[in-house]
């Protein structure tokens, strides 16, 4: 009896050893996995061939944690990339007009020429001066708009008439290009909680970017459906690419960069921003060379 609870113990002891000796060697390999991906030198998975039930929640634990850091160093390397782009972009879009004012004022500053000159320099001068103060007044909106620092005056407004009343405000603009905009406007009123002032803004460069980057057959329309507030503005894009309506919201990004060597993209991003932190949405769509742009606000009814 005693020799047989002798070996019983030696084959238990036997096996706690090639237990021990078995999680020792997956907790070396956990740990040597760790260190590899730690150092970024690879995105492998930890992985267990014991059975042991702790040991394989850890080693779940582990790749749920680093996915997450996987997905970040991502995020990381595409918001560093952007933040590389749009550096260019500003020091390009700051450095075009600044490079024409100091070339006019050279002129200026040189003497001989006709007064005729001399105001039409000048006149390229403001021109470009104003062109950078608006680039930059637009470089402070975005920033305090991501920076959740532009303070929002929210209140029922009725979007329809604040429409109305930058579309009487454009109809000059529209009437002296020959593409007077084809209306579909809703006749109630169209009550949204938002920011009159943020809301005119949207409508304005919505309607800018039509004037500067369409090629005709405007039209804009409202109306209200399944409790949301719609708001649609389409233009004929001739030069715009099936891919590029998807990338319109992007800071500095223009269809026509390539040609005319310009870009100040802002317009579009601060629409967007506006939009969403009043609680809308926002598209844009190319069918057959028509962009359209969506907005979509909740309804906050209609009352006499």
């Amino acid at each position: 009896m005693f020799q047989l609870l002798t070996i019983l113990f030696a084959v238990l002891f036997a096996a706690a050893v090639a237990r021990l000796l078995l999680l020792r060697r997956e907790l070396k390999g956990i740990t040597g996995t760790i260190r590899r991906i730690h150092r970024g030198k690879t995105n492998e998975r930890v992985t267990v061939t014991t059975q042991n039930r702790q040991i394989g929640e850890l080693a779940n634990a582990v790749n749920d944690l680093y996915a997450d850091i996987y997905r970040e160093r991502g995020e990381h390397a595409r918001a560093m990339d952007e933040i590389r782009q749009s550096m260019a972009n500003i020091s390009h879009d700051l450095r075009t007009p600044l490079t024409s004012i100091i070339g006019y004022v050279k002129l200026l500053r040189g003497g001989g020429n006709t007064p005729e000159q001399d105001a039409r320099y000048l006149e390229v001068v403001y021109s470009k001066a104003t062109s950078l103060h608006g680039l930059i007044n637009s470089l402070f909106v975005l920033a305090r708009l991501e920076a959740g620092a532009y303070r929002f005056e929210l209140d029922r407004i009725d979007a329809g008439e604040i429409l109305s009343e930058e579309l009487a405000g454009f109809y000059q603009v529209f009437s002296e290009q020959g593409s007077e905009p084809g209306l579909s406007l809703s006749e109630a009123p169209l009550f949204i909680i938002g920011d009159a002032g943020a809301l005119s803004r949207v409508f304005q460069n919505l309607m800018n970017n039509m004037i500067k980057h369409g090629t005709g057959d405007i039209r804009i329309g409202s109306r209200l459906a399944d409790g949301k507030v719609i708001f649609e503005f389409r233009n004929r894009a001739e030069g715009l690419a099936e891919g590029d309506a998807s990338k319109l919201f992007q800071r500095f990004f223009t269809a026509d960069r390539m040609r005319t060597g310009e870009s100040t993209g802002l317009g579009l991003s601060i629409v967007k921003e506006f939009v969403e932190q009043m609680g809308g949405t926002i598209g844009a769509e190319l069918a057959e060379g028509m962009l359209t742009f969506t907005l979509t606000f909740r309804s906050d009814g209609y009352r006499k």
